[in-house]
């Protein structure tokens, strides 16, 4: 890849605000089977891993586009190979290494185990940062930084999901985690939450313990309802945190981020898209952001070096939001015929 940042930028530490924390924008990253991760367009653990390894990068590029001062992260128990690591390196990405100590049993969960990972970068945090978690399918499209200030530094910023009590996340119902979050605290009462996705989340110093603690808190109890053959529990880093974000001040980020569906299965793109900071597409791995890669290690490209909002109409692009290209539109049209046909 070549360097698309110029000579002499000062990738360090510098203070959002005066008198503020810095926010640090950070990946966290292990390596699972491909069985593991339902959204990947493979079942072969070694393209899986290059394909998320193409989405880091893409990541980490499209918040270096906007900011070249900001600190980025990848936490990860397993230096990246090349070329990755050379990309890594190009965009003033520092690698951190973190054991998994919170790995579960491959039975503890079908999908997702990977996701408790966080649980270890949590522990890592340094009690003076400010950090800003992200997906690695995840692209900025407007400055991290316009995410961060609009949250107030005595919360954490969290991605409302809109959902009734019985919408399945990952296998377990909003009103079974109630249920369970009250059983956890000693009220057996399920008492109505709002529930957050696990794409991005901003943590402070303030929040910070109290996030490790309960998210321990339901590990813990997770690890034991698993072992006595509960067929439901907390399984991902998203159900631990909603359980603790219950009792944690918390600003919502749905205006600053959103999870787009972009498959042939079903879209969801909701009506302010263009004016997200972060656009997160599970669906995108192998595909649009495969494409986004090559677009980001070339120094040259429109990637680096158009407008922003020529940036944001190619990314859309590339990743099926918009205008999208006739072989794709034409694949989409034939999922969506094909869902509305009477099943037999």
């Amino acid at each position: 890849m070549g360097t698309p940042l110029p000579d002499g930028v000062d990738t360090g530490v510098p203070p959002d605000h005066a008198g503020q924390p810095a926010t640090r924008v950070t990946a966290v990253f292990t390596v699972a089977p491909a069985k593991q991760s339902p959204n990947l367009r493979t079942t072969d653990d070694r393209t899986a891993l290059a394909q998320y390894m193409r989405a880091l990068v893409v990541m980490f590029a499209s918040a270096r586009r906007f900011d070249p001062d900001l600190p980025l992260e990848l936490i990860t128990d397993q230096l990246p190979g090349s070329p990755y690591a050379e990309d890594f390196a190009a965009l003033g990405v520092a690698v951190s290494l973190v054991p998994f100590t919170h790995r579960p049993p491959l039975s503890f969960s079908a999908t997702f185990n990977a996701s408790l990972y966080m649980l270890d970068a949590l522990a890592a945090q340094r009690p003076d940062e400010r950090v800003l978690y992200g997906d690695p399918d995840a692209v900025f499209v407007r400055s991290p930084r316009a995410l961060a200030q609009s949250v107030p530094l005595d919360t954490i910023g969290a991605y409302p999901i809109s959902a009734t009590t019985e919408t399945d996340h990952n296998g377990m119902t909003v009103a079974q985690a109630a249920g369970l979050y009250g059983e956890l605290d000693g009220t057996a009462r399920a008492t109505p939450f709002t529930y957050y996705g696990g794409e991005c989340y901003l943590v402070g110093p303030g929040q910070l313990e109290p996030l490790r603690e309960s998210a321990e808190r339901a590990y813990t109890a997770a690890r034991q309802w698993a072992a006595e053959g509960r067929p439901t529990y907390p399984r991902t880093e998203e159900h631990l945190f909603n359980y603790a974000l219950r009792n944690i001040p918390v600003t919502p980020i749905d205006q600053h981020v959103a999870r787009i569906w972009t498959s042939a299965r079903g879209r969801a793109v909701p009506a302010h898209v263009d004016r997200l900071t972060v656009w997160h597409v599970p669906a995108e791995k192998g595909a649009g952001l495969d494409r986004l890669y090559a677009a980001c290690i070339d120094p040259t490209g429109w990637f680096w070096n158009a407008d922003d909002h020529v940036f944001r109409a190619a990314c859309a692009r590339e990743l099926g939001i918009r205008r999208r290209r006739p072989r794709r539109l034409a694949r989409d049209l034939i999922g969506m015929l094909a869902r509305r046909l009477p099943r037999r």
